[in-house]
């Protein structure tokens, strides 16, 4: 089944939103991330349709704004966060996860985990495996703007590579989000990807509800092209 480019009007779009408000991030940046995230909101979220949830991230996880489909009140609620503090990213993505897992579905609905991080998990219990699962058993696609600085000249950062795998494995990606410039692109290109999306289902002959992890692969015919889809699924009864 192939999906239009935008969402159909019957399919929800709820998406987790976060923001880091670590040493990590700095203020002037988070001015920038602040002002595009409004622009891509307001954009995305129809009035009755879509659903978004803000939450912030320093020493704890903290639920700035629930499900709403009112971007105005999204955007008052970011103005008063600041920069500081550790970052419990791992515990963030899975209060986010449990949050969308919750969120009552009344038609098709489409699970999106976005987060504004260097990838760096400096407080918090849960672990790099427990963040991955919850995205996985939430049916969500993470994608993740990285605020990290990447060039030829420096390392390749341990965060980067955290980053890659969250966002990998439910199908999502990361985006580079570092200066003002990228942030604005960053935020584009998401759009682009939640609004032109091919939807592919299938039945498997030996379905076992056992809770099991099931892997799933895609090949594309054309060796050219490239398949950005979620790793697997948990057989559960839905």
């Amino acid at each position: 089944m192939w999906a239009p480019p935008r969402i159909a009007p019957e399919e929800r779009l709820p998406v987790a939103q976060r923001f880091s408000a670590g040493k990590t991030v700095i203020e002037k940046r988070l001015g920038y991330e602040k002002k595009a995230a409004t622009v891509f909101l307001n954009k995305m979220i129809r009035r009755g349709v879509d659903q978004a949830l803000l939450i912030a991230f320093d020493d704890d996880v903290h639920l700035v704004h629930d499900f709403t489909d009112d971007v105005p009140a999204i955007e008052r609620s970011l103005r008063p966060l600041k920069a500081g503090g550790n970052t419990a990213l791992y515990e963030t993505i899975v209060f986010a996860a449990d949050k969308l897992s919750s969120f009552p579905e009344r038609s098709v609905t489409r699970r999106v985990i976005m987060v504004i991080s260097d990838g760096d998990d400096t407080k918090g219990h849960s672990i790099l495996y427990d963040a991955e699962q919850a995205a996985i058993n939430a049916d969500s696609v993470l994608f993740a703007l990285s605020t990290n600085p990447l060039n030829s000249q420096s390392r390749y950062p341990r965060g980067e590579a955290v980053l890659e795998l969250l966002s990998r494995a439910t199908g999502g990606r990361i985006l580079p989000a570092h200066g003002r410039s990228e942030i604005n692109h960053a935020f584009r290109a998401l759009e682009k990807t939640l609004l032109s999306q091919y939807v592919v289902g299938y039945t498997p002959a030996d379905f076992k509800a056992d809770g099991s992890f099931r892997h799933i692969e895609i090949l594309p015919r054309n060796s050219s092209f490239k398949a950005q889809y979620r790793r697997g699924y948990y057989a559960t009864q839905r």
